[in-house]
């Protein structure tokens, strides 16, 4: 159970992360 919940938050994080660098980055494209 351990190592299936820690995959799980690796790859939501990971995924977050992903979704959050897109933001950003259209963000910059607005901006300029």
């Amino acid at each position: 159970m351990r190592w299936s919940h820690s995959e799980r938050t690796t790859a939501w994080l990971s995924k977050t992360t992903v979704t959050f660098r897109q933001e950003i980055n259209y963000m910059d494209e607005i901006n300029i």
